[in-house]
């Protein structure tokens, strides 16, 4: 990449900025400081000795304050409403701020419409003002939506049989204002039929006019700008952008729909790419920023040396960010300036960034906050910024800021660091918490943060993981069996004797992500969650550091969801304070957005924060072809009992208990082809057979009969899940412990017929695999689950591993036949179809023609 020599000199004067910004982040092992110029690849875009090493700590509320005029252009909001929430019943949205100059008057527009952003019967609104602080009475500037009306019985909906209008910007284009303006189906984030459109204003009617289609299948963010070239470009989502990616569209100059799209590879993959922002470079290159709408709390950055054309792979920046709107702009001095809501734990507030050369910001102030403020667009008239901005979504704000004022603030010259007490909104790398309690129930946690990053949340990569490389499905796939439950490296890590109740999920970046509790006797108050890493490639788990801890307090039953979009769920179990056992417990809800790296604050969910029966969650929780999630819980504290579900129809913000009662606890849960669910349970036998349970209303209530499969008992449990291919499987036990040949004094139990490790038809004893091809009816395959002879594990597990890590296991063989006696099962299958399975002890890795062997039914 060849800079100008503007960029060169500015090249030194941010290296000083940096060894002092290196100094704070010494004790950070994430970003290095080094400049752009230099590495393309840097992620180095805030420096200064004001930033602390991490910067999601710097504290926003100290950052220097810069003198303004404020003014509101138009407000919604119901009187007597809170600036920090927007009132979905009375009211309205106004959103999407533009402002421009032109013809000797200041154009404000924004989108306009009922309820909550983006509805049906949104419109787009602008005032203007001589001065950019007065402004006249808003006027529509676009029509109603078609058909989409106030008299519509769609309006104020969210649906596809109605439309809406949201404002895309200003395009000053040879002499002549135009005003863009985006039109869809009001369902979502966006419709098929998506199209950006322009306004051209008529003086003598002193009105706006359609000028015509500008894009199929497009909206912009900011308005076209000029490229070196004389080509404009400007940023473009199709209706699928979170799956194709964002583009940048160039062109416009021979007609305003005439254009070419040129893709940023990366943006859907590397990271969700929303609302793109770029500007030109003192070399003539681009630079492209996104925010990321996987929640990492940074700015991603693209560099483009071909006008738009092709783009670097986008990377994360240290500029910190809250999954907001961002907007830079080049002065017509040569410095650039981008305002933006820098703060990772919410919208506020709201800052003016500088930069001498576009690619490292060196300032960073404050320009208004104390409520939610966000969607900033920025211009610069006669030595003065007008920035525009929402507020609470729902009104019109300007602020007007001098350069004068702007360069006459310093920055401070050692780090603003905030209290180690984070906001119970910021995601973050906790493994402890502290309750907050009222009423005796759970109101909130705050997580402490960890004097150092838990081994699990060290360095762990963004990228998406490429499945396509996996093993090839269509052949046999199957891995002896190889520890899960390391004991830690460091003895400061906490590692008790007695490690059980194991969760398992997948994350987007190729790793496997494991818990379980880990104890001295599972009444005990000292009872962690522990986790481990196997990282996307590696041979091995990582060893053990501690993952989940409410102090004092017991945390039996965990569970691990990933919801197949990049959001991680755990759901955990915890007792009240200083209260031996398991007999009553809240449950807390925590997701990640970033392979489990950060978690929010944990929450407490379904009957609240109640400490009580039916909230011992048990791992398997699945998502429904309806999109709900379902997470099972024992009916009880005891060893014989019922299961009950709490479900979520609304991605985990909400939670029921439908209080019906599946027969057996640590149950697995299954959702049929025609809508219906069913379960297998531990305990409560029927005519000697393992109980199945069958619900026509969403665990309302269950129906209940024998199994073909025998029961299950103490230290055991099940999985049934459905594989990606459209099987049903069962992972289940030939014996329960107490009469299992293997477990020490117990002798002479029959076992189950199935197929043994060699693929011969045989009686084994041990974890089985058994497939159904018809939504349960019969399941013509089983498989044992063992080690082979050959598998160096030795005939007998090795000891430290028996007495150190596992729940109580008496030693025992694996063998061609033979298999873990007990054990508590967890599995997830990946996108490559790999089926992962874990014990109390041990993962397991297989797919599904391993599992049928010679079956050709139902291919």
């Amino acid at each position: 990449m060849k800079f100008t020599a503007l960029l060169k000199r500015t090249f030194a004067l941010c290296m000083i900025a940096f060894s002092l910004a290196c100094t704070a982040a010494a004790k950070d092992d994430t970003m290095r400081p080094s400049h752009p110029a230099a590495s393309p690849d840097s992620p180095v875009m805030l420096a200064g000795a004001w930033l602390p090493g991490d910067p999601h700590r710097l504290d926003f509320a100290k950052l220097p304050r810069v003198p303004s005029t404020h003014v509101v252009i138009n407000d919604v909001r119901a009187k007597g409403s809170s600036p920090n929430k927007l009132n979905r019943e009375v009211g309205g949205v106004n959103q999407h701020n533009y402002l421009a100059f032109h013809d000797g008057r200041f154009w404000a527009m924004w989108s306009d419409g009922p309820g909550i952003e983006d509805k049906v019967g949104q419109c787009v609104k602008y005032a203007t003002s001589n001065d950019g602080l007065k402004w006249g009475k808003p006027q529509r500037l676009t029509p109603f939506p078609p058909n989409s009306g106030p008299n519509s019985p769609h309006y104020g909906t969210r649906t596809n049989k109605g439309m809406r209008w949201i404002a895309r910007g200003f395009w000053k284009r040879e002499g002549e204002l135009l005003a863009l303006a985006s039109l869809d189906e009001a369902a979502g984030c966006f419709g098929p039929s998506l199209e950006l459109r322009a306004f051209r204003f008529n003086k003598k009617r002193d009105a706006w006019e359609e000028a015509g289609l500008v894009f199929k299948n497009a909206i912009n963010n900011f308005p076209p700008l000029k490229l070196r070239t004389g080509d404009w470009m400007m940023s473009r989502r199709p209706h699928n952008y979170t799956t194709s990616g964002v583009h940048f569209l160039v062109g416009g100059v021979k007609a305003i729909d005439d254009w070419q799209s040129f893709p940023v590879l990366g943006s859907a993959s590397t990271l969700k790419a929303e609302e793109p922002n770029w500007w030109v470079l003192p070399d003539n290159s681009l630079s492209a920023i996104f925010r990321d709408n996987r929640r990492s709390g940074y700015i991603y950055r693209a560099i483009s040396t071909d006008d738009g054309r092709t783009w670097s792979k986008p990377v994360k920046t240290n500029f910190p960010d809250a999954t907001s709107k961002i907007r830079g702009l080049r002065l017509s001095d040569g410095r650039y300036v981008l305002v933006s809501n820098p703060n990772p734990r919410r919208r506020d507030p709201l800052t003016l960034a500088i930069s001498p050369d576009g690619l490292v910001f060196t300032k960073m102030l404050y320009l208004v906050g104390g409520r939610w403020v966000d969607y900033p667009d920025v211009i610069e008239h006669k030595g003065s910024l007008y920035i525009a901005f929402a507020g609470g979504k729902q009104s019109v704000e300007v602020l007007k800021v001098k350069l004068a004022d702007m360069d006459a603030v310093s920055m401070p010259t050692s780090p603003l660091l905030a209290s180690e007490k984070p906001s119970k909104e910021a995601p973050m790398s906790y493994r402890q918490f502290n309750v907050v309690e009222r009423d005796g129930q759970v109101a909130a946690t705050e997580p402490i943060r960890p004097e150092k990053t838990p081994a699990w949340a060290r360095n762990v990569s963004q990228d998406r993981h490429d499945w396509s490389k996996g093993p090839d499905m269509a052949k046999p796939y199957y891995k002896a069996p190889i520890p899960f439950v390391l004991p830690p490296v460091d003895k400061a890590e906490l590692f008790h004797g007695h490690n059980h109740c194991p969760a398992l999920t997948w994350c987007p970046n190729g790793d496997l992500l494991a818990i379980w509790f880990s104890t001295t006797e599972e009444t005990e108050t000292e009872m962690t969650i522990l986790a481990s890493r196997l990282r996307a490639g590696a041979e091995s788990w990582e060893p053990a550091s501690e993952f989940f801890k409410g102090k004092q307090r017991n945390m039996t039953g965990s569970a691990l969801l990933h919801d197949g979009k990049g959001r991680l769920y755990h759901i955990n179990g915890m007792g009240p304070r200083n209260v031996r056992h398991w007999k009553k417990l809240a449950m807390l809800l925590r997701t990640s957005s970033d392979n489990g790296r950060t978690w929010t604050a944990a929450r407490p969910i379904s009957t609240g924060g109640k400490y009580t029966l039916r909230h011992q969650p048990i791992a398997g929780a699945f998502i429904t072809k309806s999109g709900a999630i379902i997470q099972a819980c024992d009916g009880t504290w005891s060893g014989e009992g019922p299961t009950a579900i709490h479900i979520s129809r609304d991605g985990g913000k909400t939670w029921t208990d439908p209080g019906g009662n599946i027969r057996g606890i640590h149950a697995g849960i299954v959702e049929l082809k025609e809508g219906r669910l069913m379960a297998f349970g531990r305990g409560q036998a029927i005519e000697g057979k393992m109980p199945m349970s069958i619900s026509s209303d969403m665990g309302k209530t269950w129906t209940h009969k024998a199994s073909l499969f025998p029961p299950i008992g103490s230290a055991q449990r099940l999985v049934l899940m459905r594989l990606r291919e459209g099987p049903l499987m069962l992972v289940s036990f030939s014996n329960t412990r107490h009469n299992h040949p293997f477990a020490n004094k117990y002798k002479g139990a029959a076992g189950i017929e199935a197929h043994d490790l060699n693929g011969e038809l045989a009686m084994v004893h041990g974890p089985f695999v058994t497939l159904s091809f018809d939504d349960g009816k019969t399941w013509p395959v089983k498989r044992l689950l063992s080690a082979p002879k050959t598998a160096g594990l030795g005939n007998e597990i090795h000891k430290h591993f028996v007495k150190r890590v596992t729940t109580n296991y008496k030693e025992f063989t694996l063998n061609e036949q033979h298999g873990e006696p007990f054990g508590y099962l967890t599995a997830t299958q990946t996108p490559d179809g790999v089926i992962h399975l874990v014990s109390s002890a041990l993962y397991y890795r297989f797919n599904l023609s391993w599992c049928r062997g010679s079956f050709n039914a139902g291919r």
